[in-house]
């Protein structure tokens, strides 16, 4: 996938639902697992510093918190079970997507803990990770990011983890398809040949472990052709018309299924324009 999708797996509101985040309850699951150091949960802005474009390995657990930079510190537990901090920069009286850090852990494997994060640092993203920590000593280290993105552009919708594995639901745009079908772009660019915004949620990838179980088309999206947003991209019209009659017959594909689909697009849509 690309740029902040390759990194992970392949690194405006979303147009499928993403995780509920923000709904906030102080209380917790009795069976919710924690991530814990001398006792106490791991403050969820010790993430802040392992994730993003500045992001570090590992982190003093000690220190998480303390940042002149931030004002206004408040944690909470979500409804959905999320170790949540918003906060404020303190440069600004307001902002009109205020900035929070939220966890949960998903399970542990052996010493590894496997944790979910939400979080936006006051721009329009909205990012969301499955990744691998461990705590060593005094500091939080992350071992490895699985998946992970920003709404449609890799965004979690869900992680468990059953028969030992890591399982996990992510958002794809159109520009995904031939990644999560071939393992590579063949050609297409995002943003030229097809749509790629973070609010282009066209379908959701459920993976089990490194497989994909399964891929869901969106019945959902308006399939209106004469938006302008369809013209801006070389195969975008064509794309979505392969599409929707696929959504027709069956939308809940198989991976074998789904690179079918896949063929079909690059047989009607893209070799046809050469």
């Amino acid at each position: 996938m690309r740029n902040y999708l390759s990194a992970f797996l392949v690194c405006t509101a979303s147009l499928l639902p993403l995780a509920s985040w923000a709904a906030e309850n102080s209380s917790k699951s009795e069976d919710q697992p924690l991530l814990l150091w001398n006792g106490k949960e791991i403050p969820p802005l010790c993430f802040d510093k392992l994730l993003g474009p500045e992001a570090v390995e590992k982190v003093d657990i000690a220190t998480c918190e303390k940042n002149d930079a931030i004002k206004n510190i408040k944690t909470l537990r979500t409804k959905d079970s999320f170790l949540k901090t918003s906060y404020q920069y303190a440069e600004e009286e307001e902002s009109f997507s205020p900035p929070y850090m939220s966890y949960r852990v998903v399970g542990k494997q052996g010493s590894d803990v496997v944790v979910e994060t939400a979080w936006r640092s006051g721009g329009s993203g909205r990012f969301s990770e499955v990744l691998i920590v461990q705590v060593e000593g005094e500091t939080l280290v992350v071992k490895k990011i699985i998946w992970g993105g920003d709404r449609c552009n890799g965004g979690i919708l869900d992680a468990e983890i059953k028969d030992e594995k890591i399982h996990a639901t992510i958002n794809i745009t159109p520009a995904d398809f031939p990644v999560i079908a071939y393992g590579e772009d063949r050609g297409i660019e995002a943003y030229a040949d097809l749509e790629a915004g973070a609010a282009s949620c066209f379908a959701t990838v459920t993976y089990a472990g490194d497989d994909v179980s399964k891929v869901t088309l969106s019945v959902d999206f308006p399939w209106d052709e004469s938006k302008e947003w369809v013209s801006r991209y070389k195969y975008q019209a064509c794309f979505n018309q392969t599409f929707s009659k696929q959504i027709k017959e069956k939308s809940e594909l198989s991976l074998v299924e789904f690179r079918s689909f896949v063929d079909k697009f690059f047989k009607d849509c893209v070799a046809q324009t050469k």
